[in-house]
């Protein structure tokens, strides 16, 4: 354009300056896609104008123009904190800044302030878009109530499954489930939904005190950790075959049959021990008593072993 090269010389030459020289300046960069000297320019016209939002608002648009988007969210974070962003369209936009520069925490305490304010719209979507920052934040004790009251005003599976999450993150399995099932019969995938409360079983399960091979079956087979296993198994088959979840949900019943069967194992291997041990101690006894006419076990728990020695050993027993 050739007008350029008269308005910056009239520019420079003015002094002072005034708006003019400046808005003259600003419109021509504009228009002659020149943003590196139209930032200069605006950047200098806030200078001296810093009352003016417009100024702010174009400068963080120049540099999201020219891709120098950190820059651009370091303009908005001080319109923001200045009290120059107040629609809610601008607040979801320093929202989403804040979100994309994983700050999730700091997004979801703006969006919750400016719902609380009123000038966010507090409707389901905001309410999910809320409880999702913290969950990115990992808080979910906060996330836990934004989901439960966004399900009263009409809920979505996947508003209950973030909800389930939330409640499953929080260790409250039971309230976890309810919220699952209820995503389930609002159409959300049941492998993810199943699987899910399955790993919050198994958590449990983790929690209860651990079998002690002394215990008869009957005690094993009534413990808590054994039911907890159970039950957890029980969730991990509602799976759906065709779910892309149920591989694994075979491999997790494989695994926790495997535990209960090491543990059996180990059981085996120890009363084995024990019994051999016994036996050894119930030989000596034998011999003691043929040499000095007394019977006495070294261990006194091994009584429980001797019949099933004179079983197996009748002629050692009869000396």
């Amino acid at each position: 354009m050739s007008a350029l090269p008269w308005v910056e010389k009239w520019a420079a030459a003015a002094n002072p300056k005034e708006r003019r020289h400046f808005d003259s300046l600003n419109f021509l960069y504009s228009a002659l896609k020149r943003p590196d000297r139209q930032a200069e320019v605006v950047k200098e016209m806030i200078m001296r104008w810093p009352a003016e939002r417009d100024l702010r608002e174009a400068w963080a648009s120049l540099f999201a123009a020219a891709g120098q988007d950190e820059d651009a969210f370091a303009v908005k974070k001080l319109l923001y904190l200045g009290g120059g962003l107040t629609t809610e369209a601008e607040i979801l936009q320093i929202v989403q800044y804040y979100s994309y520069y994983e700050m999730p925490y700091q997004a979801a305490q703006i969006l919750e302030r400016e719902l609380n304010a009123g000038r966010v719209v507090r409707e389901p979507e905001k309410l999910v878009q809320l409880a999702s920052l913290f969950r990115q934040a990992r808080e979910y004790a906060r996330a836990i109530p934004i989901l439960e009251a966004a399900t009263k005003m009409g809920a979505s599976g996947d508003l209950y499954a973030g909800l389930g999450e939330a409640l499953y993150n929080e260790g409250q399995c039971e309230r976890a489930e309810t919220a699952f099932r209820q995503a389930i019969d609002r159409g959300y995938d049941a492998g993810k939904a199943w699987s899910l409360i399955a790993t919050c079983r198994y958590e449990e399960v983790q929690k209860q005190q651990k079998l002690n091979c002394r215990m008869s079956e009957d005690a094993k087979d009534a413990a808590p950790r054994t039911r907890a296993r159970q039950s957890t198994i029980a969730a991990f088959e509602n799976v759906p075959p065709t779910s892309t979840q149920s591989r694994d949900a075979k491999k997790w019943i494989s695994f926790i049959k495997t535990e209960r069967q090491t543990f059996e194992k180990r059981c085996e291997f120890e009363e084995r021990v024990r019994r051999d041990e016994c036996f050894k101690d119930i030989e000596r006894a034998y011999r003691n008593q043929f040499t000095n006419g007394k019977f006495t076990l070294g261990k006194p728990s091994c009584e429980v072993y001797v019949a099933a020695y004179n079983v197996e050993y009748p002629r050692n027993s009869e000396g």
